[in-house]
């Protein structure tokens, strides 16, 4: 009788098995960090915004001389949520100004008034802009909406303007 070499039909199948679980295993591993990542990568953003926001608003902030949470002006936006900020810079009075771009355009905007510029401070959308101002405290809720993930994040800060009263 001839002996052959080779592999049984069960042999086979128990492989494929075994290597369909591992399979499943590692692309199970792979989607759920791959989740981890973007998840943490948008709310990184968002830290990274608000950040930002805090770090451009409390610049004017410690050194506003008056400040206006309800300014209008609607030479520069039609919003009426705007957050507006003097300061003497070097005996100068300077004027700035932080608000969206529009009801429509949720973008949070720098207007430096006494150079008749803007800038747009950050990717993502602010809604709802809330700024109000109590005992030398200025208090600024707010929407980010991360566009990615469609995630909405409150926004809440404080900043002590130094007034002399």
């Amino acid at each position: 009788m001839k002996t052959e070499k080779g592999f049984t039909l069960i042999e086979v199948m128990i492989t494929v098995a075994i290597v369909a679980v591992i399979a499943a295993a590692v692309y199970n591993a792979y989607f759920s960090s791959l989740q981890a990542w973007n998840y943490n990568k948008s709310r990184m953003e968002v830290q990274r915004v608000q950040d930002l926001t805090h770090r451009w608003i409390s610049q004017y902030a410690r050194k506003a001389t008056a400040v206006n949470p309800n300014y209008n002006n609607s030479s520069l936006t039609s919003d009426q949520d705007i957050l507006y900020l003097e300061y003497n810079d070097a005996g100068t009075t300077k004027a700035v100004a932080f608000g969206r771009g529009s009801n429509t355009d949720d973008y949070l905007y720098f207007y430096d008034l006494t150079n008749s510029k803007q800038r747009k401070i950050t990717d993502l959308k602010f809604t709802d802009p809330n700024f109000s101002f109590s005992n030398g405290l200025i208090q600024i809720t707010a929407n980010i909406i991360n566009q990615e993930t469609t995630n909405n994040y409150q926004f809440n800060s404080y900043f002590n303007t130094r007034l002399l009263k």
